[in-house]
């Protein structure tokens, strides 16, 4: 075999083991989160034909607009194999997880001119927290990756050939980007931004190619909004308001990225020798490569660098500012975590491979100063590992979220599903019962608006109303005292007080209400 045939074979393999390490590590299935049920629901009932849509809160199937559509539709899909959806999800993100690793590298070869760095790029993408966190939950968050990367390569390849094909292939990707998650409308504005600088010389070539780009990438989306506003009289179920996101949000960000790398210091003995041990074995790897970094006293293509490095500066910055300004004007519950911030790894990992790149070519010894980069990236990579391996072990000891060993052995889950057949289920954790049990339940009434932090004015008429319902279908309250993190929630001590409610039975995790 030629050598980069070498280079594409290793690289692939990287990626193909990590995927067998989630694989592994998740025998009690992915994780499941509120959002993961939305999704594993639409799936479902894709799968039975009856459309894109979920139980509601009065346990009447509606259609699901607040999500965008793909990822449960390649759910139904893989379900089709005759796996249920939540086995499906397993092997789809095995195969997701595999691809962002593998075209990671492949954009990091782009980024450097060197492939020691693909490698290493690779690497610090396969062994990153916010990436095992994603893709060991049933989120759309690694389709969201895959469609963004897949949409990064063909926008370099459009700006090195000037092909119309490179162009078209790099919309449809950002077009699937926004069907996966509708915050790839960053990828749409900071694709067009780049087209306008980095493409064609001349103007009116710059607008037309924009304009393709433009259109491409927003008709699905525009098709989607407009189907949604049919059927549910609304776009994407989403009312503007104005809670500026601030300090905090920054604040949480930044706590979010730290610990990514300090897990090192209070992670078990074994987790560090591992850490330590991957280091050292990629530095005595390095070793053998270093003819590789310090041959050519330029990379191939420094031009192609520095358009790599802008490219993916601009996209790490749309996205981040996007979520802001989403926080800002939509949602105020949403928060700024590791799951949110996993979208903008990649490119600003790439951002930082392409400039160092650059920046080890200035100076007589720019040789000693590109080998110092992949010295950096192994640190780095010892310092994120703990977190990434920390996440695994819990999944493999007792699962995630809803699908974990404590929810699915839960004395009230048993309890709902054995005794008490109601026609009518009220809840601070109705996506778990539907997850778990198949069974729709409605949400109890919200104190707090979700979206505005403001209170409801329409909660005590809402608890009336729920009363009334229980009485004539004898149906029940179901509160789980792990579901802590619902702070727009009536606590049960609140529930008693406010309804006269009869206590059905009490389990060591929750309990079970009627209504008198």
């Amino acid at each position: 075999m030629e050598k980069s045939t070498y280079e594409v074979a290793a690289l692939s393999g990287l990626a193909a083991s990590v995927s067998v390490v989630l694989a592994a590590a998740t025998p009690w299935g992915l994780g499941l989160s509120p959002d993961s049920v939305v999704y594993i629901g639409a799936a479902r009932s894709l799968a039975q034909g009856l459309g894109f849509s979920l139980p509601t809160d009065s346990a009447a199937m509606a259609p699901v607009v607040h999500y965008p559509p793909l990822y449960p539709a390649l759910l139904a899909m893989a379900s089709f194999s005759g796996l249920n959806v939540i086995a499906a999800a397993k092997w789809l993100n095995v195969f997701l997880l595999c691809a962002n690793v593998f075209l990671a590298g492949i954009i990091g070869y782009r980024a450097s001119g060197l492939f020691p760095l693909a490698i290493l790029t690779a690497g610090l993408v396969a062994t990153a927290f916010p990436m095992a966190l994603v893709h060991s939950m049933v989120w759309s968050e690694p389709l969201f990756m895959v469609c963004q990367s897949a949409a990064l390569l063909f926008l370099l390849s459009y700006f090195r050939e000037r092909a119309c094909r490179s162009l078209i292939a790099a919309a449809v990707a950002t077009a699937l980007s926004i069907l996966g998650r509708y915050v790839g409308v960053s990828l749409v504005i900071s694709g067009a931004a780049a087209i306008l600088w980095l493409g064609a010389e001349r103007w009116k070539k710059k607008f037309l190619d924009v304009g393709i780009f433009l259109a491409v990438s927003s008709l699905p989306i525009g098709l989607w909004a407009a189907r949604n506003r049919w059927v549910a009289g609304t776009s994407t179920n989403r009312k503007i308001g104005f809670h500026p996101a601030g300090l905090g949000e920054l604040s949480a960000a930044v706590d979010a990225i730290g610990a990514w790398f300090s897990a090192f210091w209070n992670s078990p003995t074994n987790i560090q020798l591992v850490s330590v041990c991957v280091v050292v074995v990629g530095g005595l790897a390095l070793g053998v490569s270093r003819r590789w970094l310090e041959t050519n006293d330029a990379p191939a293509n420094v031009p192609g660098i520095k358009m790599v490095s802008f490219l993916m500066a601009l996209v790490a910055v749309t996205y981040l500012a996007l979520l802001f300004l989403t926080i800002s004007l939509f949602d105020a519950q949403t928060p700024v975590d590791s799951r949110l911030l996993a979208p903008g790894y990649v490119p600003s990992l790439l951002f930082v491979v392409s400039a160092w790149t650059l920046s080890a070519q200035r100076g007589p010894e720019h040789g000693r100063f590109r080998f110092v980069a992949p010295a950096i990236g192994l640190l780095v990579i010892g310092l994120q590992l703990p977190a990434t391996l920390t996440w695994l072990q819990q999944h493999y000891r007792q699962g995630i979220g809803y699908s974990s060993r404590e929810w699915q052995e839960s004395e009230t889950i048993k309890q709902l599903a054995t005794r008490m057949p109601a026609a009518v289920i009220y809840s601070n954790a109705p996506d778990v019962i539907y997850a778990l049990l198949g069974r729709p339940a409605r949400m109890i009434p919200r104190r707090t608006m979700t979206a505005s932090n403001l209170p409801n004015p329409n909660f005590h008429a809402e608890l009336e109303q729920m009363n009334r319902t229980l009485q004539a279908a004898n149906g029940v309250i179901v509160f789980f005292d792990r579901v802590n993190w619902r702070k727009y929630l009536p606590s049960a001590t609140e529930l008693e007080s406010s309804l006269r409610l009869r206590l059905v039975t009490k389990t060591n995790d929750g309990a079970v209400y009627q209504a008198r």
